[in-house]
């Protein structure tokens, strides 16, 4: 018997175009998810961070004026200031698809504080002609306040392929972030400060006169072999400062030698948990005096960061002479931002330094 094929074959073809159908229809994008101020993506300082499917990031009520114009496609981010300092905010490197063709990022970019029900504008800059995304090359942060960063378009509409990307960059930290030295005065006698190979009287001296600041000051005595360390480590806040590669931590002390013949050695290194190769600088105190033989004179100079992943930083000052003494006071570690590493290396010291 003859089986009538058609209807099987009939199912066989609707199936067919039925799953080449479903194939054909574009899949869903999601919005981003930091779409809504509720749900602003905290990010730190010194990085870039990239959002993508811009296209489909939504309004909220009130939400659609930055600078005083309509602005669409909004997203957010959030950071606590860790400190006082002046920063700069860019959307450079983002991109906008208007009628499929790429176009300048006509990116919007303000910075607000408050909350969603009374959010306050503190700065605002639209992308202006001919340049390649909108900028605050100096804004003001204060210590402790949570700040809100709106990135919108002011193209409408945009298509897929569109995403913002946000560079925060500090550029002068106001006042000179201690990341957590102790007693860099030697006022307290804290056990922070360590001495190693301790010989010829070594120690912390106070009410001599001989301080710079203060009362105290510590003395490194000079003898036969003598190889005196004094140091301090001090476990780095990672939680305060993250995204610090390139950029530079700087340590200065107040310094007196008594004769040519003293040889001291300062120096810093900084450890990684990442496996990151310590940084390291160092300035040798020896020869002529160039100020700081009988008198103090500071010795400052820059350390640069490899690695965000900062473990600890340990600074030394190391004592090799025969005789004589130097003297120790003021000792500062201080987080330098916005300093490119083209800067990098010594400041200006004493000559002989």
């Amino acid at each position: 018997m003859i089986r009538n094929r058609w209807p099987a074959l009939a199912l066989l073809v609707f199936t067919a175009i039925s799953v080449m159908s479903t194939a054909a229809q574009p899949v869903p994008r999601a919005a981003p998810p930091n779409d809504f101020f509720s749900l602003a993506q905290s990010i730190a300082l010194n990085t870039k961070v990239k959002i993508t499917d811009v296209e489909q990031a939504t309004l909220e009520l009130n939400e659609s004026v930055s600078c005083a114009l309509n602005s669409d496609f909004s997203v957010w981010f959030t950071f606590t200031a860790p400190f006082d300092a002046t920063i700069s905010i860019s959307t450079v490197g983002s991109q906008t698809i208007l009628n499929s063709q790429i176009t300048n990022p006509d990116t919007v970019l303000s910075v607000h504080t408050g909350n969603a029900a009374a959010l306050v504008e503190e700065a605002c800059n639209i992308q202006p002609a001919a340049v390649i995304g909108a900028q605050l090359p100096a804004f003001n942060i204060d210590s402790g306040v949570t700040y809100y960063v709106r990135v919108a378009s002011v193209s409408n509409p945009i298509s897929a392929g569109s995403f913002y990307k946000l560079t925060t960059r500090v550029i002068v930290v106001n006042d000179d972030y201690n990341p957590g030295l102790i007693d860099g005065g030697f006022e307290d006698g804290d056990p922070a400060w360590v001495l190693k190979n301790p010989s010829f009287g070594d120690s912390r001296v106070c009410g001599t006169a001989e301080a710079q600041f203060g009362l105290c000051a510590y003395k490194l005595i000079g003898g036969p072999g003598e190889v005196s360390k004094l140091q301090q480590t001090v476990d780095w806040p990672v939680s305060d400062l993250l995204g610090l590669v390139d950029q530079p931590l700087r340590t200065s002390a107040f310094i007196s030698r008594s004769t040519v013949d003293v040889v001291l050695k300062y120096s810093l290194k900084i450890a990684y948990s990442d496996g990151t190769p310590s940084s390291k600088g160092k300035v040798t105190l020896s020869g002529s005096c160039g100020g700081i033989c009988g008198g103090y004179g500071l010795v400052a100079y820059l350390t640069m960061f490899e690695s965000p992943n900062v473990e600890s930083v340990k600074i030394t000052f190391k004592h090799t002479s025969p005789s004589g003494s130097a003297l120790i006071d003021g000792v500062t570690l201080e987080y330098w931002g916005g300093v490119t590493r083209s800067l990098s290396g010594l400041l200006p010291v004493p000559a002989g330094g």
